[in-house]
């Protein structure tokens, strides 16, 4: 089952990772604003809002388990979706996002991650 077209954050400072990503999120009919950085990330939530944020964990600056802290601080209810190759260092934490997909994937296990979030 295919999810609606959704508007989602993607945010990693892997160039690669995130065009990858956007393209596949884009052939899937979502709508995609990139942000490479925590900050820019934050900086374009505060223009709008978005049905998902998938964000990268190990980012310079501020990873992505303090920038979900922040944006569920902002909006409780934002559903967030951490993509990363560090699993292990992430169980146990307090980490406040919805879901983790681990790093590599495919776009079908992409797929069904947004597809039990937003459904």
């Amino acid at each position: 089952m295919r999810t609606p077209p959704k508007h989602i954050l993607l945010v990693d400072d892997q160039p690669g990772v995130r065009q990858t990503c956007s393209l596949l999120l884009g052939l899937e009919g979502h709508t995609v604003a990139e942000a490479n950085c925590g900050l820019e990330a934050l900086a374009l939530f505060a223009t709008r809002r978005f049905d998902l944020v998938v964000t990268d964990f190990a980012m310079p600056g501020m990873d992505g388990t303090q920038l979900a802290h922040k944006l569920k601080q902002l909006v409780p209810s934002q559903r967030i979706l951490m993509i990363t190759g560090f699993v292990n260092r992430l169980e146990g934490s307090q980490n406040p996002v919805d879901a983790i997909l681990p790093k590599p994937f495919s776009l079908d296990e992409l797929r069904q991650a947004i597809t039990q979030l937003l459904s």
